[in-house]
Formats: C-alpha cells, sequence, structure tokens
C-alpha cells in the first residue's frame, strides 16, 4: 500500500472529488466524508464494543466533520455521544457545518437517549476533564493534515486533557498536533488507534509513536490514482495482510510435501549449532515441505537432534568444526533438486568459510538467501555479489550493512532506505534490512516498509528465523517472489507480536518465535476472511493475542 505525504493526499482527494476518478460511488467531497465518518465509527465499536458513552472533540476544518459525522452514526447505532466544539467553528469548511446540521438534527440539547447527541462548547481544561472522567473513549477530530503546528491555545489545552484522562483514544486521521509528513515528536494526542483514510502517511510510517493500531480505510480514491500521484524516487509502500495473496494460506487437496519446495540451510559451526536449525525449523513451519541443514561434522549431529522433522548432512568430515572451501563441491551436489539455499546462520569466519561462501553465491543455480556470516564473506567486496547467477536476497541487520558499505552503523541507520535501496540497485539484488521498519529494498528500486515487529525481537536467533522463513516462502512460491519475500518479512514480525502479547517484550526467545508462525499465518488469513466487515478497510496489522 502507497505511503502518502500531506500534499499527494490533497491531491488525491481533489482528482477523486472532480469526478474524473472517483470510485465506489463517491461523487462529491460530502461523500468522502460521510464514508471516512463511517470508519470512524465502525472502528470505535470494533476496538471497544462495550463502550456506550463517547466524548467526541472537534475542530473546525474536515477532520472535525469526519468526527461530528462518526458522532452522529454512533448515536445512530445506541451510543451516548457528547461533541466538544472549539471556539473557531464559525470558520469550518463548508462540509464540516452540513455535518453539524445533519448532527443537530439528531441533537435535543439535553440527551436522555442513547440515539441523541449533546453539543457543548469548550469552556476550559477543567470542563473537559470533568467531563472526559464519565466517558468510555475519545474520538479524538481536532486537526488533521493540514493543521499549523505546532500546537497552541485552546487546542494544546484540549490535548493536554485528552492525554491525562486516561481513557482510550481513536485519532481522526492523524494523532492532533501530529505532522502528515515529519515522524518527529511533539506535542500530540496520544492516541491508542488511529483511523486514516486512502493510504497511510509517513508519521503512519515512521513515527515511533504510531506503534498503535491503524486502520486505513478505503472512502472513495482508486488505487491507481493513488499510485499515479504518489510517485517517483521516494515513493514508498506499507507491506499489510493485503499484500499477501489469499491463496499463501491454502493449499490444494491432492498436493504432498513436494508441492511446497525443499529448503537446503548451509550453516552452523562449533558453538553455534542453533542457528541453523532455528532457520530450517521455521522454513518448515513456514510451510516449506522440506528441509536440509548442511553443517560441519561435528555440528551436524548437534543440528539433527534438535527436531526429527530435520534432515542434516554432514560437510568437510565427521570431525570438521567450519565449513571450508572444501565444501563447495558437496553443497553443489546437495542443492541439485532443492528449491532455495539460505546460507549463513552460525556459520562463523574461520579460514576458508570466506572463499567457500562467495564461490557458492558466483555458482548457485537456485536462488540464495544470505544472512549472517554468508555477508561477512563479503566485507569490503559487495561488488562479488553481482557475480552470480541466480536470484539472491540479503537479510542484513545494521552492523552487517555497515561492514557491506563501508558506513558506520549510525549512518545506516539515519538513512536506512536511501542505503538498502542504493545497495540493492548496485547489487542487483534484494535487501531486508532489519530493524524497526525493515526496509525491503528490490533491485528495480522499489521499496517496502514492514510495519510489524517489536523490539521484543532484540534477540539472539530471530534473524535466523527470518532467514528460514524468506527462504520458505520463496520456495513455495517461487512464481511470485516479491509477494512471498513481502509475505514472509510481514508474517516474521506478526509472530514477535503475538508472542510478546502473551509473554511480554522481554521474555521472547527465537524457539518461541518458530512456534507462533502458524500463529501469525492464521491470524492474517482470519483478517483476510473478515475484513468484508469493514467494507474495503484494511488492518495495517493487529495483534491475535
Amino acid at each position: 500500500m502507497r505511503i502518502v505525504t500531506a500534499e499527494q493526499m490533497r491531491e488525491i482527494d481533489r482528482q477523486t472529488i472532480d469526478g474524473t476518478a472517483s470510485a465506489a460511488g463517491v461523487r462529491s467531497s460530502l461523500e468522502l466524508m460521510e464514508h471516512a465518518a463511517e470508519a470512524v465509527a465502525r472502528a470505535v465499536q470494533e476496538l471497544y464494543p462495550a463502550a456506550k458513552r463517547v466524548v467526541v472533540v472537534c475542530g473546525r476544518g474536515n477532520n472535525g466533520g469526519d468526527g461530528i459525522g462518526a458522532a452522529r452514526k454512533l448515536a445512530e447505532r445506541g451510543c451516548a455521544v457528547t461533541i466538544v466544539a472549539t471556539s473557531d467553528q464559525q470558520g469550518s469548511s463548508a462540509d464540516a457545518q452540513e455535518m453539524w446540521k445533519r448532527a443537530a438534527g439528531l441533537s435535543s440539547g439535553e440527551p436522555k437517549r442513547g440515539d441523541e447527541i449533546e453539543i457543548i462548547g469548550y469552556s476550559g481544561r477543567a470542563q473537559l476533564t470533568a467531563l472526559l472522567a464519565d466517558r468510555d473513549v475519545v474520538v479524538d477530530a481536532l486537526l488533521g493534515t493540514g493543521a499549523r503546528l505546532p500546537l497552541a491555545g485552546e487546542y494544546l489545552e484540549i490535548v493536554g486533557a485528552v492525554n491525562a484522562c486516561g481513557k482510550p483514544v481513536i485519532a481522526v486521521d492523524l494523532p492532533s498536533g501530529a505532522d502528515a509528513d515529519d515522524a518527529s515528536d511533539g506535542d500530540y494526542t496520544r492516541a491508542n488507534a488511529v483511523v486514516t483514510f486512502t493510504a497511510p502517511k509517513r508519521w503512519h510510517a515512521f513515527s515511533k509513536k504510531a506503534e498503535v493500531p491503524t486502520l486505513i480505510a478505503q472512502i472513495g480514491s482508486p488505487k491507481a490514482l493513488i499510485e499515479t500521484i504518489a510517485c517517483g524516487e521516494e515513493a514508498f509502500e506499507m507491506i499489510t495482510s493485503a499484500d499477501i495473496p489469499h491463496e499463501f494460506f491454502t493449499r490444494a487437496v491432492d498436493s504432498n510435501k513436494g508441492s511446497y519446495g525443499h529448503v537446503l540451510v548451509v550453516g552452523g559451526s562449533q558453538g553455534k549449532a542453533g542457528a541453523p536449525a532455528m532457520s530450517a525449523m521455521a522454513a518448515l513451519r513456514s510451510g516449506a515441505g522440506l528441509a536440509t541443514v548442511a553443517a560441519p561434522g561435528a555440528v551436524a549431529a548437534t543440528v539433527a537432534g534438535f527436531s526429527p522433522e530435520l534432515m542434516t548432512e554432514t560437510l568437510d568430515g565427521r570431525d570438521a568444526e567450519s565449513v571450508g572451501e572444501r565444501a563447495l563441491a558437496a553443497v553443489e551436489a546437495l542443492a541439485k533438486g532443492k528449491s532455495v539455499v539460505a546460507v549463513g546462520p552460525g556459520l562463523g569466519r574461520a579460514p576458508g568459510t570466506e572463499a567457500f561462501v562467495q564461490g557458492l553465491v558466483r555458482r548457485s543455480e537456485i536462488p540464495i538467501v544470505l544472512d549472517a556470516d554468508g555477508l561477512n564473506a563479503f566485507e569490503g567486496g559487495a561488488a562479488l555479489l553481482r557475480e552470480r547467477r541466480a536470484e539472491l536476497v540479503i537479510t542484513p541487520h545494521p552492523g552487517e550493512m555497515a561492514r557491506l558499505t563501508g558506513l558506520s552503523v549510525a549512518e545506516i541507520q539515519s538513512r536506512r532506505i536511501e542505503v538498502a535501496q542504493r545497495f540493492a540497485r548496485e547489487q542487483r539484488c534484494t535487501v531486508v534490512l532489519k530493524g524497526w521498519r525493515t526496509v525491503v529494498a528490490f533491485a528495480d528500486g522499489e521499496v517496502w516498509i514492514n510495519p510489524t515487529g517489536s523490539a521484543a525481537l532484540s534477540k539472539g536467533g530471530t534473524g535466523d528465523v527470518l532467514t528460514g522463513m524468506v527462504a520458505a516462502m520463496l520456495a513455495q512460491h517461487s512464481r511470485d517472489p516479491q509477494q512471498a519475500l513481502l509475505a514472509a518479512v510481514y508474517l516474521h514480525g506478526y509472530a514477535g507480536e503475538i508472542v510478546a502479547a502473551k509473554m511480554g517484550m522481554q521474555g521472547l526467545l527465537a524457539t518461541d518465535l518458530i512456534a507462533a508462525i502458524p500463529q501469525a499465518f492464521l491470524a492474517c488469513a482470519a483478517e483476510q476472511k473478515n475484513r468484508d466487515g469493514f467494507a474495503n478497510d484494511v488492518w495495517l496489522h493487529r495483534v491475535r493475542g
């Protein structure tokens, strides 16, 4: 799903409204607002089904109009709704004024039934604080993408009162005070959930304060129009569950293990047997039909004891403790009939290992997933990655990316998208730059941002799990490698969220992550199946605890 700037969003709305690009029956800006209001009302009821008393704080712009419309729809559904209006409502947009008229038709000024709306003017923080104390949910519809920042006056007071109330807050479009194009911190509503429209803005994608459920409501703008306007060098995509093909969650009734690929994992060294074993188990949990680990002789037996489902092959003799250049011919022979080879987990950096990895990448006939010490084999020689025959996916963390590029980790982190995009183009490979908001950059310059995952994944072994998942998805879906890769990255983060929701941020282990992979598949499949409940709305991600 394309990420847009505030200016691009205004142009998308304009061209949708002019009638030439409209969809879903949209013929006017007022209809767009009605669709947005419906999405907000549905989100309130989906997230907080027990909420019966709702406060909507409204500014004068279209964001306020969305909130007023949502208030009316919630009242029609039986909620007792109070609208708190700012003092500048005389300058409301034409659509917002129409929403006021429609809301007033329900308001008797003294609400006693669930189908009425109380409308009051803001008269100070003490008034709002007292009101919020007696309500279930707050809808923040003060300011949207066109707000003048930083906050001041009564807007700053209202945001302060909302943040201090301790009640769940759902923000309309953006938390009031947030800059759509800027992920930096500031004074804005600390929302528990956000409902935005048409496409995510840069704040949703890159702000560290955006780690809350975010609903993107499709209110009438065609996807083709969004992609036409939000294009160019800095046109980035956000991975959502909607980007995972439905067939990734289904299987033919007459299929067998051979239908889903055979992953070969090459890795392991003395003391690091767990890494390739976890990669292979993650591959099996992600749907691969078979997984084999090729490891040094002293390590292979330990890998085999990890799980009875794993097959192993011994490299460099029975007593070898690392993989050397002599193993190249053996691995090439093992790769025949395999679907994907994952190289690097636990491999180590013993003499001869670097030459082995470089030779395998150069000569492999099947797709390669390169991670960990497989990447370190190209330190100072990244150009060698171009000397290959097969598709290549690399999955570096910032430290490994620094060694590949010669940049510092600080430089990598400050320019994550730029660095990943440039490296993918120059080396003609796919880069999965791990970390918060993992970046997936393809050789053609296309970039995707992953919203799933959390700091719970900051634990040894979770990268090995990702390597196995990427290899498995490529093995199963070789005709659609881009979608397979995006699915692997998204589901890896999702599995981490599921574990963290059950066990907390500190306790996650890589083996817990492997166990949660099937749950991530089930949760995403359920989101796709249940999306009809939100019409065309798309969840970026939601944890299923």
